[in-house]
């Protein structure tokens, strides 16, 4: 598993060539384990993260399944971007429409 994957319903076949690297996404899919690539994606509009590394170096976090605790997808919202107060007062249902939930 890649440190970092990305998806993006709204640029499927998107391209990015910048100082951090190269991306391709095929079918909307993008991984890499390049940290600084991986970060400069995070912060791209039509792109949404859905694994990255834990916060302090960890492994990375799998996206919760939808029956997992509102705290379990805080800390994946938290891992994917988000801001921990914004997290916090969403509700899980809120978390889950955002950031998606599989099993």
């Amino acid at each position: 598993m890649s440190s970092y994957e990305f998806v993006s319903q709204q640029y499927p076949q998107l391209q990015v060539i910048g100082p951090a690297g190269r991306a391709r996404f095929d079918g909307g899919r993008f991984a890499t384990d390049d940290t600084a690539l991986g970060e400069a994606l995070r912060s791209l509009p039509g792109i949404e993260c859905v694994s990255a590394p834990a916060p302090g170096g960890g492994d990375p976090l799998e996206r919760p399944a939808k029956s997992a605790t509102k705290g379990d997808w805080v800390a994946y919202a938290v891992a994917s971007g988000a801001d921990r107060e914004t997290a916090e007062a969403a509700t899980k249902d809120e978390l889950i429409e955002r950031y998606g939930g599989e099993g």
